[in-house]
Parts: C-alpha cells; sequence; structure tokens
C-alpha cells in the first residue's frame, strides 16, 4: 500500500509539472526558432537503453543539435544533441542536454507528438506523450486538452529508458513503439512527422526548478541505412545535416505512377529533386542557426565555426552541389551573424 501511495504521489506531481506544457503546446515557442529536421535511419547498431552513451550504439546514424526552450518571458534555453533510429519496430533517440538544475528523480524526457485535424489542445485533437524519468520509469499520457493530460492506463509498455546525469550532461537514451494502438500513435516509415497538421516536439522537464523546456521538431523516417551527410574536420562542429538517399523511394512504385508517359516520369523526377534541395537547404540553415546559438558566447570559437562553413558552402558550390540561388541565401545568414558577433563585441564594455 505505501509503494502505491508514493507511486501515486509522484505520479500526480508528474501531472501538475507536465501543466507547465500548455504555453508550449498551444502558443507555440515564444521565441521563433527554425523547426529542427531529423532524420532516422533503419539501425544496424544494437542499443542498451541505460542511460549512457556509448559512440559505437549511435554510430549508425547522425546527431543533430538544437536548444530546448521554456515558455517563460525571456525563454530560456537547454541545449540538446538528438540522435535517432528505428528498427520498423521501434523507434530509438538519445537525448543529450544540458545538466538539470538539480538531481531529482522526476527529471524527465521524450517525445509529444499532436495529429490530425484542430488546434492543438482543442476537443478532438489526437496526441500522445511518452517519457522516462530518472527512476528509469516509463510515462504515457494522452488526450493534451490544453491544460493537462490523462494517464495511459492500458497496461502495455510502448515507452522504456533510462535517463542519467554525469557531468555536464544529462543522457537520455529510450525508445518508443512505432505502432503503438490504443491511445498512441501509429507511425509508418518512409515518412515525416511533425510538419503539415502535425506537431511532434522533443521535450526535457527540469522537476527542481520546475520548467518545462520543448521544440518542435520533423522526424523523417527512412526505410534505409543510408544516410548522406555533410562531414566536416574535427577541428569544426558536427552539422547535423542529413539527407535520405533516393535509394529510400519505392522507385517501383514511382514507375508505376508514371505510367511510362515521359512526361510523367519527367514531372515526378523533378518533383524529387525540389523536395530533396528543399529538405537540404532546411537543413542547413537550421544548422547555422544552432551553431551561433550554440557558440555565440564564445565569439571566436563562433567566428571560426561559421567561417568555416561559410568555406564549406563555397566547396559545394564549386562543385555544383549547390546552385547560386542557394550560396547566396547560405552566405547571406552566415553574414548576417557575423556583422552580430562584430557588433556584440563593439557593444560590449
Amino acid at each position: 500500500m505505501k509503494k502505491r501511495n508514493l507511486a501515486h504521489t509522484w505520479t500526480a506531481g508528474l501531472l501538475l509539472l507536465l501543466g507547465g506544457i500548455a504555453m508550449l503546446m498551444t502558443y507555440g515557442d515564444v521565441a521563433v526558432h527554425a523547426q529542427v529536421q531529423i532524420v532516422a535511419p533503419v539501425l544496424t547498431k544494437p542499443v542498451t537503453l541505460d542511460g549512457r552513451f556509448t559512440a559505437d550504439a549511435w554510430s549508425d546514424t547522425v546527431p543533430v543539435t538544437l536548444g530546448l526552450y521554456t515558455a517563460t518571458t525571456p525563454s530560456q534555453r537547454m541545449n540538446a544533441t538528438i540522435w535517432a533510429k528505428h528498427d520498423s519496430e521501434w523507434l530509438y533517440f538519445m537525448f543529450r542536454l544540458s545538466r538539470f538544475s538539480g538531481d531529482s528523480p522526476d527529471d524527465a524526457c521524450g517525445i509529444a507528438y499532436h495529429w490530425g485535424p484542430g488546434q492543438i489542445g482543442s476537443k478532438g485533437k489526437l496526441s500522445a506523450f511518452g517519457t522516462v524519468n530518472k527512476r528509469g520509469t516509463p510515462q504515457e499520457f494522452y488526450g493534451w486538452n490544453g491544460t493537462s493530460w490523462s494517464r495511459d492506463l492500458t497496461g502495455r509498455r510502448d515507452t522504456e529508458g533510462a535517463l542519467v546525469q554525469s557531468g555536464n550532461y544529462a543522457w537520455c537514451e529510450f525508445r518508443k513503439r512505432l505502432h503503438s494502438g490504443g491511445h498512441d500513435w501509429n507511425l509508418s516509415i518512409g515518412n515525416t512527422y511533425g510538419e503539415g497538421s502535425g506537431s511532434l516536439y522533443a521535450v526535457a522537464i527540469d522537476a527542481t526548478n520546475q520548467k518545462t523546456y520543448s521544440e518542435r521538431i520533423a522526424l523523417t523516417l527512412l526505410s534505409t541505412t543510408s544516410t548522406i551527410s555533410i562531414t566536416r574536420s574535427s577541428s569544426a562542429a558536427s552539422t547535423g545535416l542529413v539527407l535520405p538517399l533516393l535509394g529510400q523511394l519505392d522507385m517501383t512504385r514511382l514507375m508505376q505512377l508514371a505510367g511510362g508517359v515521359g512526361t510523367g516520369a519527367s514531372f515526378v523526377i523533378g518533383w524529387l529533386f525540389k523536395t530533396r534541395k528543399r529538405r537540404f537547404m532546411s537543413h542547413y540553415l537550421t544548422s547555422i542557426d544552432a551553431t551561433f546559438n550554440e557558440y555565440s558566447l564564445d565569439q571566436e570559437e563562433c567566428k571560426g565555426r561559421l567561417g568555416k562553413m561559410n568555406e564549406e558552402i563555397s566547396h559545394m558550390l564549386k562543385k555544383g552541389k549547390i546552385d547560386e540561388a542557394q550560396f547566396t541565401l547560405l552566405e547571406n545568414k552566415i553574414t548576417q551573424y557575423m556583422k552580430k558577433i562584430v557588433s556584440d563585441t563593439r557593444d560590449t564594455p
């Protein structure tokens, strides 16, 4: 009976804490941030869900650096790096987070997804939220109504993992079923989630300071183990840029859709490359933002990393990997941040 009362107490506390997500889910981020694109290939390395990062276990995917933000004014940031992959049954995540303000066993992290028509929190809008905490205890929620979640008591465990705080970081390693049924989501390989009518959030909950940090992401589930990544030198930051290979596409289906008609095939191929270019630009612009946000306090380091990125896009232009218009857009973005660094330096007493 005592154990039940303790479980009820901390679960009730967690539910109250989750109320802090209300402003984030209803109004979005207080500050405006580019949506982060994350690509999850098919895993080739097994994962032990112990919250202890090993490079080999996550070497089959590419990390993405981003910031998670509070709904307070001014918004506060928690730095994060996310790895993602799947095995066609489970979706695996590794979050490397800035250290929590304390070491509460109720500190937690997870993924929240809202799908279907309507505004987030409105009646009939479907939603699910899976978390793990420092106890290693998974929690499942559904039915966000704008102020609170409902506890999923169906009995099936759809989230598993562990959260461990060590050194300067907290490491959150967990998995969630792709096809959960009941109140939960059903994700399909080959699709992207978190765009359009769906909203997908990476979430961290600091139980000590009673703050919830989140960021909206878009997640693409690849049907292959292959990704295209932009490799950087050892002195440069990992950009986390990932693009799906054309090999992931069901080419047989595309051929059927084209119907052997030349104009139809041209349209399909043109659409594929247009979509691929758009995602590439989104990834790179997000990476530039992330680099500035992460290193802006160290102005020399920030200038060095942005300079490396500028050299990289110049090289890609020469190799024909991007065109003049794309190069100009990326270069202007880098130049704006370079000017801001110079301006901030002059204003510093």
